[in-house]
């Protein structure tokens, strides 16, 4: 089962295996090897909704400097050892989700409230070069944020979006039981040209309906 450092600033999540799996941080250092895989591959930049193409040492260097700052949800995947060359990345954007009226610490009546919980909403995204494909690299690093999820009780829902072309990514999604929810028409563009999306969904068990309050 993965597990979250606590020691090690550097790497956030261990995933077991043969050879093991490193979640780490990101770092500046990471520049020469990202613009390496993401200006070569360009099957990246077609299976995911975000990778511009052609990709640029400008496009490494912008994002490092975002993905490398403290409290990113960001993480650089490398295969046995922590200090090996990146081979992909995989990480998860919060979003706080709307509250309606009634979500109020007053609620008018005189009296004080204790404050609703705020539930977020995690989407995660994920991409991983050519040659390190076909070993389940991805679908354990899918399942160590699961595992996170599940125990954040803030977390009401966890999201991935592909590209309808995207099987492999599909494939993944549904591998670890999120259900598809439907194709989003024209939800984003890339490169000037619009874009459906899929949309794929996983309930963490505290936040199914058995479980909250009504």
């Amino acid at each position: 089962m993965a597990s979250p450092s606590d020691n090690d600033t550097h790497v956030q999540f261990t995933l077991p295996g043969d050879p093991p799996v490193y979640l780490t941080r990101w770092s500046t250092s990471d520049a020469d090897r990202l613009y390496a895989v993401l200006s070569t591959d360009k099957s990246i930049h077609e299976g995911t909704l975000r990778t511009p193409w052609p990709y640029t040492r400008s496009h490494a260097e912008v994002f490092l400097t975002n993905a490398s700052r403290p409290g990113t949800t960001k993480f650089a995947i490398r295969i046995g050892s922590p200090t090996a060359p990146v081979v992909g990345s995989l990480g998860y954007a919060v979003t706080a989700l709307p509250s309606g009226p009634g979500d109020q610490s007053s609620l008018g009546d005189g009296e004080a409230h204790d404050p609703p919980p705020v539930w977020v909403e995690w989407e995660i995204g994920y991409w991983l070069a050519t040659e390190a494909r076909g070993h389940g690299i991805v679908p354990r690093a899918i399942a160590a944020l699961q595992a996170t999820a599940t125990a954040d009780p803030t977390v009401a829902r966890v999201q991935i979006h592909c590209s309808p072309r995207n099987v492999a990514s599909a494939r993944v999604a549904i591998k670890a039981g999120f259900a598809f929810q439907g194709t989003i028409r024209n939800a984003t563009s890339k490169g000037g040209k619009l874009m459906d999306v899929s949309w794929y969904e996983w309930i963490p068990p505290h936040a199914l309906p058995s479980s909250s309050s009504s």
